[in-house]
Formats: structure tokens, sequence, C-alpha cells
């Protein structure tokens, strides 16, 4: 702006020296006026190509630095050397061919973003695979930091060839906007099966012919065997909507719809992310998926998706997985409130991680409008998790301030856990025994691992498993093991003394070893031959043994765990569960009407009852006191600060039960015991 007012008043002493009639007066006049006209000519166009916002607007034009609607649909945002880059589809007025290639913007707050040109454009070359009206969709780009190039995938279809060709193209660059130079395109694993599908599948022979009408039971079983895969084997498997993730440890893969949009596929890049090794998983075969979106949150891998109903919007999923090339499990719709069931009208693309905030993810989205193409808009929602699992809400407008908040929360509730348990470990040096009222105790004390990963409570729990020999009761004569209640070493049966297998298969599952794991498959083995089902009589008993039969099932894949949990689960609920409460009873004892209230009532708290803060549906953290008498309460926990409601609850509750709680040593132990404190779920 400098330079022009110079120029401009350069220009008017060289006016007033041509002409001796111009005085100095009018000389200046004339400078202040062509100031003030520049000045608004700045303001009039620079507001309106320069506009700068302050939060997003979902579903709204979104304007770049020159004033026009962002066009990079279907796209993904890369983070840079402190900068964003959003590459995307650049669409056309009335085409969604390509007819321009992939653009570019930049964006150091993720509200403005500049317009860095075309980053790959389309070829004029007749027969290129890129020629100018093919189709390009879904680009995505991702960084090497072994070769120093920024590597692009994206799908693509050959001009002329509607959505035939179902192929990956890939390009490089040495610079991040580009140009990006398009090396090839292909289909992914030409003559490899997945690595999830069993012998049994591979050595079937399936022929396409056999199967002309789709969507019979007949069909779906051989598209989830391998109809598909069978039939592009020697071509390389279809690859259409797509994505491209880097892991943790540095190894890349590309996530795409395969099959005919059938089937996802996840499958390992090579180190220079330009070719394939040869490893990759098929994910929910004949479920209908494409629009994956995948990022990782505390260890476990989420992925959302949509169904295929062409331009037309439909409710998104979600799935997860402990590993990438794992076992991928689908949930619920990850959308709540109005249109969720339309994914508020979009289709997903890309998950962003926000830099500087932990755990912060943006649910990038195109609302697609086919007539207009390039009018389509985007839908990005900050993502917030709830049970463990990733939620969207609509929000308009909203910024980046909401993860500050989710993350003042969770480190009000992490520095919660840690005050209670760090008391709990300080005042406990010495390991007690495995039997429950210390093993519930260590399956919140791995519970406080996993949220703040803090070592020494690993450490805690791996003394504790040492000091009882990683096992229960401690009993080696089957032909005297019992069942029923009792807190002997014969009472290996009983649910209180397998409680401790829990935190085992944890450490186990954190670093595997045999011997950690030994005397929990030899005693529920043992169990499991056994003819009764009648193991689980008191409410407890679920909590206890259950999770040690799921996560003995997933250690060991032997079915007859969760065969065994379903009898033994029918046998208590059949037992203990009032229908008409919707709540079981304490145990056996207390089966109405059998037994009742003074009042002739129905009884469902009975001696061992926990006490419990906080609304239902939320998660425990379990923390084992000494001696948590109302005097210890007060002491411990402060009136005010973060869950200082709840404390407040605790005490009167306790100084309510106080007195009737000394009845008999057995009560005076669980109270002693076990304090269930609830917290928030979703704060991982």
């Amino acid at each position: 702006m400098s330079n022009i007012l110079d120029t401009t008043a350069k220009d008017d002493v060289n006016e007033s020296r041509k002409s001796a009639q111009c005085s100095q007066l009018y000389t200046s006049n004339v400078t202040i006026c062509k100031i003030h006209l520049f000045v608004l000519i700045l303001f009039l166009f620079g507001n309106a190509s320069g506009q700068s916002y302050k939060a997003f607007h979902p579903g709204e034009i979104w304007r770049d630095n020159n004033g026009i609607h962002i066009n990079a649909h279907g796209g993904s945002v890369l983070f840079h050397e402190g900068k964003y880059y959003w590459f995307g589809e650049h669409k056309g007025e009335k085409s969604n061919n390509a007819l321009v290639g992939v653009t570019c913007y930049s964006s150091e707050n993720l509200y403005d973003w500049k317009n860095e040109g075309v980053a790959l454009p389309v070829s004029g070359e007749k027969h290129s695979d890129i020629e100018k009206g093919c189709i390009i969709e879904r680009p995505k780009v991702i960084y090497n930091p072994k070769t120093r190039r920024f590597v692009m995938y994206f799908h693509l279809e050959l001009k002329g060839k509607g959505y035939n060709a179902a192929r990956v193209g890939i390009a490089v660059s040495d610079r991040v906007t580009g140009g990006y130079k398009f090396l090839k395109s292909l289909r992914p694993n030409a003559g490899i099966f997945p690595a999830n599908m069993t012998e049994a599948q591979k050595s079937r022979k399936l022929n396409i012919a056999d199967y002309e009408k789709w969507w019979t039971p007949e069909w779906y079983k051989a598209v989830k065997d391998g109809l598909f895969v069978q039939r592009d084997l020697e071509t390389g498997q279809m690859s259409r909507d797509m994505t491209l993730y880097v892991d943790d440890d540095g190894k890349a893969y590309h996530i795409y719809s395969s099959e005919d949009n059938l089937t996802l596929h996840v499958a390992e890049l090579s180190d220079d992310f330009l070719h394939y090794t040869g490893k990759y998983i098929r994910i929910a075969p004949a479920g209908h998926n494409e629009a994956p979106a995948i990022f990782k949150k505390g260890g476990k891998y989420f992925m959302i998706t949509s169904g295929c109903t062409g331009w037309d919007p439909n409710a998104a999923r979600l799935f997860s997985a402990d590993s990438i090339l794992g076992e991928w499990i689908e949930h619920p719709n990850p959308c709540t409130g109005k249109d969720a069931h339309l994914t508020f009208h979009s289709q997903s693309t890309y998950i962003l991680p926000v830099q500087g905030k932990k755990g912060a993810f943006i649910f990038m989205a195109d609302r697609w409008t086919p007539k207009t193409p390039m009018d389509s808009r985007y839908i990005w929602l900050p993502v917030r998790f709830q049970n463990g699992l990733p939620v969207l809400e609509w929000q308009d407008p909203w910024d980046l301030s909401v993860f500050d908040k989710q993350n003042t929360e969770k480190e009000q509730v992490t520095a919660l856990i840690r005050r209670v348990n760090d008391h709990w470990q300080a005042t406990h040096p010495q390991h007690g025994n495995a039997f429950w009222h210390t093993a519930a105790y260590h399956t919140g004390n791995m519970a406080a691992y996993n949220v703040t990963r803090d070592e020494h409570y690993l450490r805690y729990s791996e003394a504790w498993a040492g000091k009882n020999e990683w096992r229960g009761a401690p009993s080696n004569d089957k032909s005297k093991w019992k069942y029923r209640y009792g807190e002997t070493g014969e009472h290996v049966l009983f649910g209180d003394w397998q409680t401790c297998f829990q935190t085992y298969i944890d450490l186990y599952s954190l670093q595997a070893d045999e011997r950690k794991i030994a005397r929990a498959r030899e005693v529920m083995e043992y169990q499991m031959s056994t003819t009764n089902n009648d193991y689980w009589w008191w409410a407890d008993g679920l909590y206890m043994v259950m999770p040690v039969m799921t996560k003995l099932y997933k250690v060991t894949g032997n079915g007859l765990y969760l065969q065994k949990l379903h009898e033994y689960f029918s046998y208590a609920k059949d037992l203990m569960y009032d229908a008409e409460a919707g709540l079981f009873y304490r145990d056996a004892k207390y089966i109405y009407p059998k037994h009742k209230t003074n009042s002739g009532k129905k009884r469902f708290l009975g001696a061992g009852q926990r006490l419990g803060i906080g609304r239902p549906g939320q998660s425990l953290v379990r923390f084992a006191g000494k001696r948590y008498t109302p005097e210890r309460i007060h002491r411990s926990f402060p009136l005010h600060g973060p869950g200082a409601e709840a404390i407040a609850t605790a005490r009167r509750t306790l100084d309510a039960e106080h007195p009737r709680r000394q009845a008999s040593p057995r009560i005076r132990n669980e109270r002693n015991s076990l304090f269930y404190l609830r917290l928030p779920v979703g704060h991982q």
C-alpha cells in the first residue's frame, strides 16, 4: 500500500510542475481525495476477497482469500511445517468430471484459506489416464519423511468409461502445494488374497455367472466368501472412494471401497508410500460402505463411512478396531440429533486432527449438489466422545474453543482420578491377596492406567499380580474345588476369587507371557468342562467373571468362553432378574416373594450395595479406600473444585449409612475396601 501511495504523491508533484495554475492547496486536496478513493476501493473489494472468519459455519458458502467459494471437494487436510493444506476435487459448474484437477488451499488457523492453485492438473494428452474429462475423486495427500516427498492418492475413473475402471491414481511432489507429477494408476494387490480370508474361502471356486441375481441370501454369502475378490484377483481389486492414513509407527495405509462398493479394504503401503506390500484385509464384506474417514484416539482406531446411495445422503456408519489390520467392529450411527439419519445431509470425507489440541478431531464432510457441483458445501463438525465412541452433533456456528472446554473437562477428571488413585497406592504399599476386594481395585487401577498412561499404575498392578503368583484361590486339588460362597483357598470356582483374572489378562495383552494367564485358563476351562451352569447366583458375579470370559475369548479365540458365558448369564438372569422393575436382586437370598422388606415390598438393595454417584450410563472408576468412613471422606476430598458436588453427595450418603454399616465384619469389610466413584465417560 505504501508503494502505491508514494507513486500517487509523485504523480501529483509532476502534475503541479506542468501546470503553474495549480496551487499547492489544490494539489494537496487532489492527493487527499486520491488516497480516500484508494482506501474506499481497498475496503470494498478487499472486504469481499479477504474475508476473515472467526468460526465454522457448516453448509454455508466458504470464501477463500479471493472471495470465491472454496473448490476442494471430497478432500483431505495435511499439516506441514506449521500450516494446514487442504486438497480436494475442483468441481465444474455443471459437471463432476475433472476439467481442472486437484486444487490446494493453505491456512494457519483452519478458518481462512488461501488459494494455492492447482496441485495436480488434468492432462491435455489424448488417452492419458488423467486426461481432461476423466473422473478424479477423494484426493488425499500424505508426507513421507524418509523420501521427503508428498504423495497423493485419488480415486480415478478413465475418461468415457463411467465408473468401470475403479482405479487408484498416484502422484508425487517435492513441494506440498505441487505441482504433483502423475506416476501411475492401477488396481491394488493383483494376484493376492486378503489376509483375513480363510483358506477355505480362498480354495472355494466361485463363478460369477452363477450369481446373476444380486441381493439374495446365496449371493450375500458368496460375496462374503470372496466372490468379487476371486473375480478381480488377476487384474487387482477395485478401488473407488478412498482415504490414506499414516500410523504412529510411520506405516501408511490405503483404505478404499472395493468389490463393487460392497466391501472396504485396508492395504498396507511400502516404505516409500508408492507401492503395496501385499498385506491387506477386508472390512464388512457385503456391507456396502463407501466414503471412509479414519482416525486414532487412545490407541483405538475409528472409521466413519456412509452407505451407497449415489449423491443422496444416508446414515453414517461407525467402525472401531484395536489394530488397523485387525478385526473391525461395527457400531450404531455416530450422528445424533435432527437429520442424524442423513448425516446432516452430507457424506464423510476425512477426519482432521487439530494441532496443539490433544484428542481434538474435526469431521469433514461434503453436502453434494450434483446439478451445480461447484456449489457443493462443506460440513465440518467437532468430534466428541461418549461411552468411548465418537459422536457427531450439529453445531452452527462453532469454533476451536469447543476443544479447549473438552480438554479442560478431561484434565479435571484425570486430576481427580490421579488424586484418588495416588492416595490409595501411597497408603497401601504392601500388596493384598487376590480376593475380590483387592482384585476389584486393580481392575480400576488398570482403567486409570488406560486413561493416564502412568507407568507407576501399571507397575503397581504387576507387582500385586506377581505377589499372588498370577493366581486366584491357590488350591491345586481339583477334587476339592468349590463354587459356593467362601474365602478359603479351595473356593477356586467362586467368582470372588476369579476377579483377579481380569487384571492378569489386561497385563498379558500389554506384554504377552503365557505365565500371566495360565492359571486363569486352567480354572475357567476346568469350570467350563463341568455340566453345571449355576456359578453366578449373586449379582456381583456378573461383573466379576463375565469380563474374564470375554477377555479370554479374545486372547484364545476359544468360542466355548462365549457359549458358557451365555449359559451362566441365562441362569443368573432367570434367577435374579425382575422384569417388572428392570433390576437384578442382590443375590438368591433376596428374591421376592421369598424375601420381602418389612413393608412387604421387593428388596433390591442388599448389604453388598455399592455407593454410586452420577447418572446411569456413566462409567465406573473404582477406588479401594482404607476404612472409608465419613470422617475419611471429609478429610480426603475438597469442598470446592472439580467433583465437589459428587463428593458432597458421597459424604451425605455415607453419613446416613454409616451407623447401620457397622453391623457385621463382612459389611465393615465391604465398606472399607471399595469405593465407587462415577465419572463421565469419553474422557480418554
